[in-house]
């Protein structure tokens, strides 16, 4: 299974050729719903 196939993300050719790879995406989750960075993925990736 692809990178693309399993987080669902949109195709690398979406992306201009100068990019190395896919962009970086921050996301910031309030200790309210996860205290543990392993909480924190859990939550964004189910």
């Amino acid at each position: 299974m692809t990178l693309e196939e399993r987080f669902k993300l949109p195709p690398k050719q979406t992306f201009p050729v100068a990019a190395p790879r896919y962009p970086n995406v921050w996301f910031f989750i309030d200790q309210g719903l996860a205290v543990r960075y392993e909480e924190a993925v859990s939550f964004l990736i189910d």
